[in-house]
């Protein structure tokens, strides 16, 4: 954190260059589940409506992923 403020600076990268293409997706089904764990009538039908591979592949939104670690350029981090 305290890198990114004093060099006010991030980097994200678009999901569609990630090597695993299910990361998208297995992402979203986590957030669903946790969401729905809730039994929150709003939170349920919020998710039961979203379709969020039609979502992305129409390319409402187009999301950036971001990766945190403590160490600059840290290779092991990008190989896994």
């Amino acid at each position: 954190m305290k890198s990114i403020i004093d060099h006010n600076n991030l980097w994200a990268t678009d999901y569609r260059y990630l090597n695993d293409s299910q990361e998208m997706s297995d992402g979203y089904k986590i957030l669903s589940e946790l969401l729905n764990s809730h039994n929150h009538s709003a939170l349920n039908s919020l998710c039961d409506a979203i379709d969020m591979d039609l979502i992305v592949r129409n390319e409402y939104i187009n999301p950036y992923i971001l990766s945190f670690c403590s160490t600059n350029d840290l290779l092991s981090q990008w190989r896994a």
